[in-house]
Order: C-alpha cells, then structure tokens, then sequence
C-alpha cells in the first residue's frame, strides 16, 4: 500500500473497480476501519468491501509493522498452497503425489 490512508483508499478505489481473485489490505484495523468509511460515502459496494481482506494476516493481535509483515506473509503461504492443492485435486492428482 502507500504511505497515507487517503492514497491507500484511492488505490483499494480502483482496484475493485477490475475483476479480482483476491485483494487484500495491510494496516491496523483502525486504519482498514478509516478506508472502509472513506470509501463508502463514495458509495463503494459494500459487498466489495466485505470481500477485501482486511487487515490481512492471522490474527495474532500483531502491532507492530514487522509482526503484521510476517503474519501477512504467512497467510499468503497458505493461501497459494490452497490454490495448488485445488488445481491439482482437479487434475485427479492428490498433494501426496506431487509432494
């Protein structure tokens, strides 16, 4: 994201104006809280807005930047292996066969 709420609102904004798999946003819930009222006087869908990730990361209460950057990066982890085990369970394969 950018280094303010205003521009990080702009770029959420745009991006879900284009189809999407996954949009997620990093930040303390006060600031996805911030963003979230900011785009809804825009009159964003607020079905769009639920979809958003946010904040992404477990949750482990994390505060600070580097807390939240390894929980964000741990997510993403599981969530790419989600998507591997999905492509090859349709491929009639199973995780043990390619791993």
């Amino acid at each position: 994201m950018t280094r303010g709420h205003k521009r990080d609102a702009i770029v959420i904004e745009e991006v879900l104006k284009v189809p999407h798999r996954y949009v997620g946003m990093i930040g303390s819930k006060r600031k996805v809280h911030i963003i979230y009222e900011t785009l809804k006087v825009k009159d964003i869908d607020e079905k769009l807005l639920a979809a958003v990730h946010a904040p992404i990361g477990i949750n482990i209460n994390a505060e600070t930047p580097e807390e939240i950057t390894g929980v964000s990066a741990a997510e993403q982890t599981l969530q790419v292996m989600d998507n591997l085990k999905a492509v090859i369970e349709a491929a009639g394969y199973n995780m043990a066969d390619v791993v």
